[in-house]
């Protein structure tokens, strides 16, 4: 029972060392790409969200107005 628990509290820390390794890494990036760009703009603009479109659907209506504008041209 002994080695059970020995083995789980150092599979927690083995857990709880990686989730710190990571999170440094990350600030590490952050603060090379602050010390990197030349002023407060561009170093926003290297960390700003990349934009999501939706993807493009066609309803019926929208493909019923086309077929009348192509008619009339």
């Amino acid at each position: 029972m002994e080695l059970y628990l020995m083995f789980a509290t150092v599979c927690a820390l083995l857990v709880f060392l990686h989730q710190k390794e990571q999170q440094h890494k990350e600030e590490r990036k952050d603060l090379l790409d602050r010390i990197m760009a030349r002023d407060y703009v561009e170093y926003k603009e290297q960390n700003a969200e990349p934009v999501k479109y939706e993807p493009v659907t066609v309803t019926e209506e929208d493909e019923y107005w086309r077929e009348i504008e192509e008619r009339k041209l």
